[in-house]
């Protein structure tokens, strides 16, 4: 009994043996189409994200551009001899913490990593919600088989794409002219301000956009706003939230916006000592058409 076992665990194991191999071999081949174009993403993508990531640690400046050795460069950075390979300066989290707290601001004419943080943000949230929804909900529309002239609504949604770049540029030109351009019309129509100036207007042409936020001179507006929206998105990722979600936000919205309107200026007052003078602010000011540095608008 004990021959006849080992006898199938020989023929069990000559059996897979071949499957096995082919298998290696296939990795293999697998493994060496993909080296060449793994190289390539190591020199061109991976090795500048490192570098880069590494001299975020630094002080590298035009001054370190010359070096015999990029690597050892690096290296000079921890071991304390820098001179060997012009090798920056480490300074550990400084330089995030210049940013966070707005000391760049003062290399970085208008430079506000807040602001550009939660412009962000709010681009990410609109683009998810507005952008990717209206088209897949167009989409499924034209895919039904019961609406009529859907060969000429799918050609008229091609036609932007088409259409050359210059004469798409010059059809935006025209639609945002300040004076006879088809947004200011619509928004005439709707009783909105409709002669907002696009294409040479510095001020935010939607400063009444909610939520807004007043908070002490000395505080930075974007950040509380920027905190206010992270409060509001974030009770979303529980299912409970999204059960009742429309009798969730109403409420949510209202108990927020009365917060950061009434409460948070005497709280920050209290605990941070500021003074009486307060800025007030709206989501609509995060958009400006332009901006303006020391009086000059680029």
């Amino acid at each position: 009994m004990a021959t006849q076992d080992i006898a199938n665990r020989r023929v069990q194991t000559q059996t897979k043996n071949p499957t096995r191999t082919r298998d290696a071999r296939m990795a293999q081949t697998a493994l060496l189409y993909i080296l060449p174009a793994f190289l390539a993403m190591a020199l061109i993508t991976f090795w500048p994200l490192i570098f880069q990531f590494w001299m975020s640690f630094t002080n590298y400046s035009n001054r370190n551009l010359r070096t015999d050795n990029l690597l050892l460069q690096m290296v000079g950075s921890f071991t304390g001899n820098p001179a060997t390979y012009n090798s920056p300066e480490f300074l550990g989290l400084a330089n995030y913490t210049g940013i966070l707290f707005g000391e760049l601001a003062r290399v970085l004419s208008g430079f506000d990593f807040w602001r550009i943080l939660l412009f962000n943000l709010v681009w990410t949230v609109v683009n998810l919600v507005f952008h990717v929804a209206i088209g897949v909900a167009i989409a499924i529309l034209l895919n039904q088989d019961k609406l009529k002239f859907k060969r000429l609504y799918r050609a008229l949604y091609i036609i932007p794409w088409a259409m050359p770049a210059l004469v798409s540029a010059m059809v935006w030109r025209n639609m945002f002219d300040d004076q006879s351009g088809a947004v200011n019309q619509l928004m005439g129509a709707f009783g909105l301000a409709d002669g907002t100036r696009w294409l040479q207007q510095v001020d935010a042409p939607f400063p009444w956009l909610p939520p807004f936020i007043q908070v002490p001179a000395g505080a930075n507006p974007f950040l509380i706003l920027f905190v206010f929206l992270l409060l509001l998105i974030a009770p979303y990722f529980l299912a409970w939230v999204r059960e009742r979600w429309l009798k969730f936000t109403i409420v949510w919205i209202i108990g927020l916006q009365l917060f950061f309107w009434f409460a948070l200026t005497p709280l920050l007052n209290l605990f941070a000592g500021a003074s009486g003078q307060t800025i007030r602010l709206g989501l609509g000011e995060l958009f400006p058409l332009a901006v303006c540095r020391r009086g000059i608008t680029d």
